[in-house]
């Protein structure tokens, strides 16, 4: 993944695969992820998101937990083949619409 001049020190890597139903499964893993707080004062989660190629509309994919030694990891399935994949922090991990720009960012095709 690529990262922000936020978060120069975080890494991060997305592992994806063949699913059932022809879906994608993917892995996002992330390290030295500093506390969502520190980004935005109003956040308390990241949140992975998924932008089909070429699309405007947005997939709330899960929250990702950072745990202490900074390290988190986040295991889903989407229907989509080529998409953008991002991570923001959130006030909310329910959130519709992401609060701004990918702190880290990739791009997926099956």
């Amino acid at each position: 993944m690529s990262v922000t001049q936020q978060m120069p020190a975080a890494e991060g890597s997305v592992m994806v695969a063949k699913a059932d139903n022809d879906n994608t499964a993917l892995e996002v893993r992330v390290r030295h992820l500093a506390s969502p707080d520190k980004i935005a004062p109003e956040a308390t989660t990241y949140v992975v998101w998924a932008r089909a190629s070429g699309a405007d509309v947005v997939q709330n994919l899960g929250a990702l937990k950072v745990d202490k030694d900074l390290q988190g990891t986040l295991k889903t399935v989407t229907p989509l083949r080529t998409f953008d994949v991002f991570i923001t922090a959130e006030a909310s991990p329910t959130a519709q619409s992401p609060s701004s720009d990918g702190l880290l960012t990739a791009s997926v095709e099956r």
